[in-house]
């Protein structure tokens, strides 16, 4: 059986800082059961104070991961969490005379159990990444056509208005996915475009590869759009960057993200953006890394 190390964090960017407005980024982890979880949540600028909203929106949908992990049969697939994590936003929503356009916010999921299964799901856009005791890394980056990426929350006639935004046709391709592949020197980049349809289901990459046998990953991360908005650096190198821990103790991530804008200020290299991320990394021999 596996156990897992986990930590999250999120910047706030330069445009933010700015503007004086608040982060609209959120990242957070957990563990219930034999379930170990990360989440993001990427706030819409143009919306409400969705800066409440992403954070409503991560611990809704950590908590319906809790509740599902502690069932007699645990119950932590992406359709069951959605369900549940509406309904508890439901219920915030009503209670904090919230509007709609303050949960417009994109979700990034990462669900791993004991024995190694899970998922990697993005609700709108972002970045997954996966990386394999035999030195592979994988990293997925989910972005939309016009900048327009769904939101969970959109519902009802939002739902029908977001559609018609993208063109009215479900069946239309309005979803890039580039995916990198590295193996020691050896670099595979792929682009696949996706359909409405199937991209307002949430884009999942599996953590047990057909191309990669073996066990589940060592280490599966999630971050928002802002890591790929870094002037003058590749979104895959800002993600190797985050994930070069000198130690995976303590708060490890917050440490290394730190170090790694704080050398972007030094070099004069502009994050413009808000950021989050989230990783989760596998215990050797269910003790420590």
């Amino acid at each position: 059986m596996n156990s897992y190390t986990s930590d999250s964090y999120f910047h706030i960017g330069a445009q933010h800082v700015r503007s004086g407005l608040p982060c609209e980024d959120y990242a957070l982890h957990g563990a219930a059961g034999e379930v170990s979880y990360i989440v993001v949540s990427d706030g819409c600028s143009s919306g409400g104070r969705t800066d409440v909203g992403a954070r409503l929106l991560a611990h809704t949908t950590a908590r319906a991961i809790e509740r599902g992990a502690q069932d007699v049969a645990p119950t932590v697939d992406p359709w069951s969490i959605m369900l549940s994590s509406n309904l508890l936003l439901d219920e915030v929503e009503h209670s904090l005379a919230l509007r709609p356009e303050d949960m417009f916010a994109t979700l990034l999921v990462g669900v791993v159990q004991a024995h190694g299964d899970g998922y990697l799901r993005v609700y709108g856009d972002g970045i997954v990444a996966a990386c394999y005791d035999n030195g592979v890394r994988v990293y997925s980056q989910v972005s939309w056509d016009d900048n327009m990426p769904f939101y969970p929350r959109y519902q009802g006639n939002l739902r029908d208005a977001f559609i018609v935004a993208h063109g009215g046709d479900l069946d239309r391709e309005r979803v890039t996915q580039e995916v990198v592949r590295v193996s020691g020197e050896h670099v595979v980049r792929t682009k696949t475009r996706v359909t409405l349809r199937e991209a307002m289901d949430g884009d999942e990459m599996s953590l047990r590869a057909p191309q990669l046998p073996g066990d589940a990953p060592r280490m599966v991360a999630l971050f928002s759009d802002g890591l790929a908005q870094i002037e003058g650096v590749s979104w895959e190198q800002a993600v190797d960057e985050a994930l070069a821990f000198r130690s995976t103790k303590g708060a490890f991530l917050k440490r290394r993200m730190i170090r790694q804008f704080k050398q972007y200020e030094r070099d004069g290299v502009i994050a413009h953006d808000d950021v989050a991320g989230a990783v989760l990394i596998r215990n050797k021999d269910g003790g420590e890394t």
